[in-house]
């Protein structure tokens, strides 16, 4: 549910080496990357979880298939996200560690996004084809 930056940090595995490398651009990309799922999506974010954001190479096969299935083309820098559903209502206690929560996999969800070009491929985990995805009206 939270991330623990000074427990990371004791332990040696925080560090801002890689954050300083993110320009001002590509933050804004990945933020409205971010602003786009969101938006897709609906409802209340906090009961959403990122659980991979990655760039995406042009020549990614997952990339090359999902533009084949929707017919349809990110013509710029591609990021891949996938979110889950949940929250408080359906977490449950750790059997080991009390600093732990589990979280259920509900409505597991891939988006291929450019933020630039404004075009989104989504698919459910249950779905095998990709589509161009649309805002709720």
């Amino acid at each position: 549910m939270h991330v623990d930056y000074v427990q990371q940090a004791l332990e040696e595995r925080f560090t801002l080496r890689l954050t300083g490398r993110v320009s001002s651009e590509e933050y804004a990309r990945r933020m409205m990357t971010m602003g786009l799922v969101y938006e897709l999506i609906g409802g209340d974010r906090n009961d959403r979880f990122v659980l991979s954001f990655r760039t995406v190479a042009a020549g990614d096969a997952e990339l090359q298939n999902a533009q084949i299935d929707a017919s349809a083309v990110l013509p710029g820098a591609a990021y891949r996200v996938d979110v889950i559903r949940g929250g408080a209502d359906t977490e449950l206690p750790h059997p080991t560690n009390f600093r732990r929560r589990l979280l259920p996999i509900n409505d597991r969800r891939f988006f291929l996004v450019d933020p630039v070009a404004g075009v989104v491929l989504h698919r459910r985990a249950s779905q095998p084809r990709w589509n161009v995805a649309t805002p709720p009206a």
